[in-house]
């Protein structure tokens, strides 16, 4: 199989998505281990906690079409320079 932009995009689409479903998950299920785990990545300045069903749906979208053009993006940058 031949590796093409569009594939790689697909492909990291997905994979960000699985990613913001089990983040959400747990989220919903271990608050705590969240919270101290987005405090760890925010230098401890995490703030208010606040997650609605709204917000995981549009923040999953939102990463997923991040994932998607960062995977795109990747992949295209990986076939010009794979041709040198």
């Amino acid at each position: 199989m031949k590796l093409s932009a569009l594939l790689f995009a697909n492909a990291s689409g997905t994979a960000g998505a699985i990613l913001w479903v089990a983040c959400a998950l747990i989220a919903l299920v271990f608050p705590d281990l969240y919270r101290a785990g987005a405090n760890l990545l925010s230098f401890g300045n995490f703030g208010h906690f606040n997650l609605s069903l709204n917000s995981a749906v549009l923040g999953g979208v939102l990463f997923t079409v991040i994932s998607w053009v960062s995977g795109y993006v990747f992949g295209w940058s990986l076939g010009k320079f794979s041709k040198k």
